[in-house]
């Protein structure tokens, strides 16, 4: 069925979206101290963390930057993958977050 067929047609980017972001997630947790940022969940190509306000635009930065490119990829990356960010108290009040 043709659902069928979207998902195996998606299954290599997914996949490798999902290892990069996992990669890009030990290298936020190797570089940004955890009195900065602590990593709450990995979802698809997400990183959900608890940033403390005080330093959320740098720590956002940092994280956005890694997520660009990831430095231990087992490949080269040739292209810098856009990123998102977006912040609030809870998931129902999210709001975008402008990065440099």
């Amino acid at each position: 069925n043709a659902h069928d067929e979207n998902m195996i047609k998606n299954f290599k980017i997914q996949s490798t979206m999902s290892d990069m972001t996992l990669f890009a997630a030990i290298e936020v947790m190797n570089t940004i101290p955890k009195t900065e940022l602590k990593i709450v969940n990995l979802v698809h190509d997400a990183i959900w963390c608890e940033i403390r306000k005080e330093v959320l635009m740098e720590t956002a930065n940092k994280v956005a930057k890694i997520m660009r490119k990831p430095s231990d990829l087992p490949f080269d990356l040739t292209v810098r993958l856009e990123v998102e960010a977006k912040f609030g108290p809870n998931l129902g009040e999210m709001k975008d977050l402008v990065l440099y």
